[in-house]
């Protein structure tokens, strides 16, 4: 490969106990038809042999650059990745997924294409499958109108689904205190940032769900600070975008049944949880009933949350037991 002298778009991988799929990671985005772009590689502490192979590849690559730190999760490794970068656009994957050969040539073009500072796919494969990730259609969004989809839950909230200019993130980096739904808090004072927005109805990033990701885990403490997105996201739009106001306090319900949905799920939950669920459904109770968002069963076990969350705990459970047996 001939020397590249300026990266054009800089590459950020979080990495952190994905040994088994990060080689077949690292190689979808050395393997891009477009060349120009720096791999940065955040080793956050991993403890299997994920620095190795980074340390590997960055021998093999003049493209890979390394970086290894103390845990301190995926939003302080890409906000380390953020500081370093060169180029001109910035692009996040994760170490257990795959991108297309030709995903970011596509969303560049369509950029200059546009004239736009931030390009989304809105599709995507999710274990071989082809997926829309929104609902959203044409070429092209305007500022408030991402906005406003976004607030309605029918923007693409993963940052890896994205292409950004990089001037544009100058200041912006992911909320450390945020764990889980970072994404959303993110993309929002992203696109608070822009003019136009492009849409590419193209997969070009490829999921895998593992059994250790927050979408499989138990209630826990990282969950609960997703609790913390619709605050921040309030506070944006009320200064920004005060006539979408009712659209951003539809997130308290929202992020409470979700908060909810992993408490049932959960086989054995820590008794401080139980606590802080109650308090949240006590505080947000009115926002849950008002949301045309939520379903009369969703608000029911708001309700139910409101009075003890321990109690839906052991409700749900024991439907879930009888269901089993009925079976």
């Amino acid at each position: 490969m001939k020397e590249i002298k300026e990266f054009v778009i800089s590459v950020i991988v979080p990495v952190y106990g994905a040994e088994d799929y990060l080689e077949e990671c690292i190689n979808s985005i050395l393997h891009q038809s477009y060349e120009a772009l720096e791999l940065i590689l955040v080793d956050d502490g991993s403890k299997d042999h994920c620095p190795q192979i980074c340390d590997e590849y960055a021998k093999k690559d003049h493209r890979v650059m390394v970086i290894h730190q103390n845990n301190s999760g995926v939003s302080t490794a890409r906000n380390t990745g953020l500081k370093i970068a060169t180029g001109n656009y910035i692009g996040f994957v994760d170490a257990d997924d795959t991108i297309d050969c030709m995903m970011y040539e596509t969303m560049l073009k369509k950029m200059k294409k546009d004239n736009s500072q931030i390009c989304v796919c809105t599709e995507q494969v999710y274990q071989g499958k082809v997926l829309e990730n929104c609902s959203l259609k044409g070429d092209c969004l305007e500022r408030e109108e991402a906005v406003r989809e976004l607030l309605g839950m029918n923007f693409p909230t993963s940052i890896c689904s994205c292409l950004y200019e990089r001037d544009i993130l100058g200041g912006v980096c992911l909320n450390t205190k945020i764990h889980y739904w970072e994404d959303y808090e993110f993309q929002l004072r992203a696109l608070d940032r822009v003019d136009r927005i492009s849409l590419c109805s193209f997969p070009g990033y490829h999921y895998r769900q593992r059994e250790g990701s927050a979408n499989h885990q138990p209630m826990n403490g990282k969950i609960l600070s997703g609790m913390k997105v619709p605050m921040f996201a309030e506070a944006v739009i009320r200064q920004n975008y005060p006539k979408y106001l009712r659209y951003a306090k539809e997130l308290y319900g929202i992020f409470l049944i979700n908060l909810i949905g992993y408490l049932a799920k959960s086989p054995k939950v820590e008794r401080c949880f139980y606590r802080r669920i109650t308090n949240y459904s006590r505080k947000y109770l009115l926002y849950a009933m008002k949301s045309k968002k939520l379903t009369f069963r969703q608000k029911f076990y708001v309700l139910i949350c409101f009075w003890d969350s321990k109690l839906f705990w052991k409700m749900y459970q024991t439907g879930k037991r009888k269901k089993k047996v009925g079976e």
